[in-house]
């Protein structure tokens, strides 16, 4: 039920508006038209910036507002974000997995008027891996991930974003969640 009720708020208000502004509105003033140039800023823009910056953050934070347990309502939001920062590797590579080719189609296919129906039927799948890997918080919690695993700061010391992104990738499949393996995520 908590799931559902997440997974409700988050796709009306972040997937259902915000990004219809960011897209139709926002991103089209920045980079008008269908060009190749201005179809490639979009993808990227939305797969290195909105979505790291705005729609995990945004998802984390929701998901701890409609799901925590917690008596003071005031840590919802650092506590969301430190889920958000444990988990941020993993989760851009899952997105990046699904989402370049789905903005691909996005940005250099789809009409302006289909953009956002377009991401609505394709989120499905998306949010359907999104569920399994992170939309039950009690799961989460049961994580256990080993005392080696750098954090964000000392990742940038061991290498380049897409070494580390697939050592978790690697590692991902080696986590197990309440019994249930994470899987590859591509």
């Amino acid at each position: 039920r908590d799931r559902l009720a997440v997974f409700i708020t988050f796709g009306f208000f972040y997937q259902g508006c915000f990004q219809y502004m960011l897209w139709a509105k926002l991103f089209e003033r920045i980079w008008p038209g269908r060009s190749f140039r201005a179809s490639l800023s979009k993808l990227v823009a939305t797969n290195l910036i909105s979505d790291p910056v705005f729609f995990f953050p945004t998802f984390y934070v929701i998901r701890e507002a409609l799901t925590t347990k917690a008596n003071d309502r005031r840590q919802v939001v650092p506590i969301a974000l430190r889920k958000y920062r444990d988990n941020c590797f993993r989760d851009w590579v899952a997105g990046w997995c699904v989402w370049f080719p789905g903005h691909y189609v996005t940005y250099f296919w789809m009409p302006l008027h289909l953009r956002v129906p377009w991401v609505a039927c394709a989120s499905f799948s998306y949010i359907c891996l999104l569920s399994y890997l992170r939309g039950d918080a009690r799961q989460e919690e049961a994580l256990v991930v080993s005392k080696d695993v750098p954090d964000a700061k000392e990742a940038t010391t061991h290498g380049s974003c897409m070494e580390e992104a697939a050592r978790l990738s690697a590692e991902a499949t080696e986590i197990s969640l309440a019994g249930r393996s994470a899987g590859p995520l591509c």
